[in-house]
């Protein structure tokens, strides 16, 4: 490798180092602040997608830690449901309520978490779809970013960041319980 390259890889690797020491205490309580979440019992599948929501929560990656965390509670409901694959989350969650394989304030937790992934999901493909059709001329920061008036502009840019953290912390919760619902206590 030539010199810029050593030498680019050295900052990098310090700048990273440095961001690593810079967030490490905020990391180490949100590790505790989410609790012991493996079991021996859970399943494979389960066990390595609840594994990378966890890794993403405790590295305040939240959008994603409730984006997976939904996609976990959705494969789950369909699996205990036995719907048909392509069965919408929505009807998944009535199904479970309607089969007594949830309680009624799961379904109301399961739906706030289906509604603030469809919130998160659909801005975002909002936004790039806006994007791939772009007049290139103009600056992308104008028009990928949202709206400071758009609710999930606030959301997401920090004017709620605990609300952010403690929605990705519940994601995480809810997951839990239904693994624990599903596999361990059936066990």
């Amino acid at each position: 490798m030539d010199q810029i390259t050593e030498n680019r890889k050295r900052m990098v690797r310090q700048l990273l180092e440095n961001a690593d020491k810079e967030s490490l205490e905020i990391r180490v309580e949100r590790w505790i602040k989410s609790g012991s979440y493996y079991s021996e019992e859970t399943p494979t599948i389960i066990d390595l997608f609840f594994d990378e929501a966890f890794d993403m929560y405790v590295h305040g990656n939240f959008l994603c830690t409730i984006l997976i965390s939904a996609t976990i509670v959705e494969s789950l409901l369909l699996e205990q449901t036995r719907a048909k694959p392509g069965t919408k989350f929505k009807k998944l969650n009535k199904l479970a309520l309607n089969s007594n394989l949830i309680k009624q304030d799961e379904f109301m937790e399961i739906d706030s978490l289906r509604i603030l992934r469809n919130s998160i999901s659909h801005a975002i493909q909002s936004k790039l779809a806006k994007y791939a059709q772009r007049d290139p001329r103009l600056p992308q920061s104008k028009l990928i970013g949202f709206k400071e008036t758009d609710a999930m502009y606030q959301y997401i840019e920090g004017r709620s960041k605990n609300l952010l953290e403690n929605d990705a912390l519940k994601s995480l919760f809810l997951c839990l319980g239904l693994v624990r619902t599903f596999y361990i206590t059936q066990m």
